[in-house]
C-alpha cells in the first residue's frame, strides 16, 4: 500500500501540470510561462530543501545585502519568502509515509515546543506593548518551528545529515574568504584601515558572522581532538575560521566557541581530554599572534571587556566596560522580575524587557534564562523548558555511546550556541540553536542498533 501511493505521486503531478496547461492558455497566452516558471521555482524547492534550510538559519548574513541590491525584497520579505518556499518542501515531503512514520517519533517533543510557542503568543496579551509582543512571539512561531522541524523532516539517512552540514561549512568557508579579502582591502589603505573596527561579512550584522565562523572553527576542532577529521585538512580551516571570527569583533561568539570545545573536549575523556589541553593551547597562541601582529584597528573592541566606552543609562551618560554593562542588563532582568508575585510568576510579557529602558533601543537583557524569567517568569520557563529537557535527555543517554561524526558536529554546534545565548541576542536572534537541536535529535535517530562505546573515548 505504502509503495502503490509512492508510486502514484509523480504521475498525479504530470497530469496536474497538463491540466494546468489546457486551462492556463485558455485564460491568458502568456500563462503557460508563467506556469513554467512556477514548475522550475517548485523542482528548486523540492530538490535543494537543504540548501534553502541553511539559508533560513544563516538569512542573517545575505538578508541585507540582498536588500541593497534587489529593492523589491524592501516590500517581500526575504525571510518570510524563504519560509514559505521550505514549508512547502516539507509538506511535500511529508506526503511520504514513510517520512510521516519517522516524524512521528518525534511527536512529544514536537508537541512540548509547540506548546512554548503558543505560550509565547498568549504571553503577549498581557504584554506592556501589544505589537511588539506579537512580532516577537509570531517571528519565533514561524522562523524557528521551521528550523526545528525541517531537520527532522529532511534528515532520514546519514548522508543527508552530512549535506546539511557540509552546506553550512560551505558557506561559513565563503564568509571566511569574503573577510579574508575584505581585511586585505583594508590593509592596502591607511584612511580605510583607521575606519575599520570589525569586519563582517556583506553588510550582516558582525554577531550573526561571528557565530557562523565560530560554529565553524567549533566543528573543525571537535573533529580534530576526537580524530574523526584529519588534521592536515581541518588544522588549516579551523584556522581560518577562528581568526577570522576574531575579525568580527563579536566578543560572545569567540568565547562561546571556546567554553563549548573545552566542555566538550574535556568531557570525552580519554585521549580527546589531552588533545583537547594540546589544541587548546594552540587555539590560544593562535589568538595572541592575531592580537600581536594585527593592526589595532581589528582587535580594539576586545580591550572594551575590561577598558570603558561611553553609554546612556538612566542616570546619564556613563563609562561602561563589557562586564559591568552585561552585569547591568542582567541585574534590571533581575528587578523585573522580582519586583511582585504576578511578575514572579508569569513575567511582564512577551518582549516586555524592553520597557525597562525606555531611553535607550535595548530589547533584551544579552542572556536567554534571564530573558525567559524577566519576560515569562517561573511557569514561563518551566514551559519552555520541556521540550528542552526531553531533548537533553536524548541527548545525554546517546552520549554515553560512541557518536559518530555528523553527531559531534551537530552536538558542538548546539553547545556553541547554547553558550552564545548567555552573552547575546534574544529568543529570535538565537533561532540557529534549534535548528542545531533539530540536527541533532534526527541524526541521533538514524539508526536505533547499540554502538559498544569507543575505546578512543574510553
Amino acid at each position: 500500500m505504502l509503495q502503490r501511493l509512492r508510486l502514484i505521486r509523480a504521475p498525479l503531478l504530470l497530469l496536474g501540470l497538463q491540466g494546468g496547461a489546457v486551462i492556463s492558455t485558455a485564460i491568458h497566452p502568456f500563462m503557460p510561462f508563467i506556469l513554467s516558471a512556477c514548475l522550475i521555482t517548485t523542482l528548486i524547492v523540492l530538490f535543494y530543501s537543504q540548501v534553502l534550510l541553511v539559508l533560513l538559519a544563516d538569512v542573517g548574513l545575505v538578508k541585507g545585502a540582498l536588500i541593497e541590491q534587489f529593492p523589491i525584497f524592501e516590500t517581500i520579505d526575504f525571510t518570510v519568502l524563504l519560509s514559505v518556499l521550505i514549508l512547502f518542501a516539507l509538506a511535500w515531503k511529508l506526503t511520504d509515509p514513510l517520512v510521516r512514520k519517522r516524524v512521528m517519533r518525534y511527536r512529544v517533543i514536537i508537541a512540548a515546543f509547540a506548546v512554548w510557542a503558543v505560550w509565547m503568543i498568549i504571553s503577549s496579551l498581557y504584554a506592556p506593548r501589544l505589537d511588539w509582543a506579537f512580532e516577537k512571539s509570531l517571528r519565533f512561531a514561524l522562523f524557528t518551528t521551521i528550523l526545528f522541524l525541517g531537520p527532522l523532516v529532511l534528515i532520514q539517512r546519514r548522508e543527508e545529515s552530512r549535506t546539511l552540514l557540509n552546506i553550512f561549512l560551505g558557506i561559513g568557508f565563503l564568509g571566511a574568504v569574503f573577510l579574508v579579502g575584505q581585511g586585505w582591502s583594508a590593509l592596502g589603505s591607511t584612511s580605510s584601515l583607521q575606519s575599520v573596527v570589525r569586519l563582517t561579512i556583506l553588510t550582516a550584522n558582525p554577531i550573526a558572522a561571528g557565530r557562523i565562523l565560530s560554529i565553524c572553527a567549533a566543528m573543525a576542532t571537535i573533529l580534530i581532538i576526537t580524530k574523526m577529521g584529519r588534521a592536515r585538512y581541518w588544522g588549516p580551516l579551523l584556522i581560518l575560521f577562528l581568526v577570522t571570527s576574531l575579525f568580527t569583533g563579536s566578543r560572545g561568539p569567540v568565547l562561546s566557541f571556546i567554553v563549548a570545545v573545552s566542555l566538550l573536549g574535556l568531557f570525552l575523556g580519554g585521549k580527546a581530554r589531552r588533545r583537547t589541553v594540546y589544541y587548546g593551547v594552540v587555539i590560544a597562541a593562535v589568538i595572541m599572534l592575531v592580537f600581536i601582529l594585527s593592526p589595532e584597528e581589528l582587535t580594539s573592541r576586545y580591550r572594551l571587556y575590561m577598558e570603558g566606552e561611553l553609554a546612556a543609562t538612566q542616570q546619564g551618560l556613563m563609562v561602561l566596560n563589557t562586564v559591568n554593562y552585561r552585569i547591568m542588563l542582567w541585574s534590571k532582568a533581575l528587578v523585573l522580575w522580582t519586583q511582585d508575585l504576578p511578575h514572579l510568576l508569569l513575567g511582564t510579557g512577551t518582549a516586555g524587557y524592553i520597557m525597562a529602558f525606555p531611553w535607550r533601543d535595548m530589547e533584551y537583557p544579552h542572556n536567554l534564562p534571564l530573558e525567559l524569567l524577566a519576560e515569562f517568569g517561573l511557569i514561563g520557563l518551566g514551559v519552555f523548558s520541556l521540550h528542552i529537557l526531553l531533548i537533553t535527555k536524548q541527548i545525554y543517554h546517546r552520549c554515553r555511546l560512541s557518536l559518530h561524526r555528523e553527531e559531534m558536529q551537530w552536538l558542538i554546534g548546539s553547545l556553541t550556541m547554547f553558550f552564545a545565548t548567555l552573552v547575546s541576542g534574544d529568543l529570535n536572534d538565537n533561532r540557529m540553536l534549534w535548528f542545531f537541536l533539530g540536527g541533532l535529535l534526527a541524526t541521533m535517530n538514524i539508526n536505533t542498533t547499540i554502538h559498544q562505546p569507543s575505546s578512543e573515548h574510553a
